[in-house]
């Protein structure tokens, strides 16, 4: 993947947010859902079911906030951050039909995912055109 300054920024971008969310869940969930009217209570289980999605998410955030700064990484870590918000993006609507409407933050939170992911998409579709058109040129 071009090492241009569009997929730094992405990278970037989507890397901190999920680095952000990952971390906040995992090490203080009261309080990071409390911020969108969340309460999460004291239920064991459900707070292990949380951190535990919580450490994937960091976990993905540290690789995609990688392939901002390897440029071996970018190609991949673009696909990671794609699947990630489209994934989270996607799960939210099917909750939306399934569930209702909830409070326009989640709505914000879910609009937000959609174009993160979208970007993604895009720009894996736009390099991955640009590498086959620059393949057929033997100079």
């Amino acid at each position: 993947m071009k090492n241009s300054i569009i997929v730094k920024i992405t990278l970037i971008l989507s890397g901190l947010i999920a680095l952000g969310v990952g971390g906040s869940i995992l090490f203080v969930p009261h309080a990071f859902h409390a911020s969108a009217g969340i309460i999460l209570g004291d239920d064991v289980n459900l707070l292990n079911e949380m951190r535990s999605s919580a450490g994937m998410l960091l976990a993905a955030g540290l690789y995609i906030l990688a392939g901002a700064f390897r440029p071996a990484l970018a190609f991949s870590a673009m696909v990671v951050s794609g699947t990630v918000f489209l994934g989270y993006g996607f799960s939210r609507v099917v909750s939306i039909i399934f569930d209702g409407v909830p409070s326009g933050a989640m709505l914000q939170i879910t609009a937000l995912e959609l174009v993160i992911g979208g970007i993604c998409a895009l720009l894996l579709k736009f390099y991955k055109s640009a590498d086959e058109t620059s393949a057929g040129h033997t100079g």
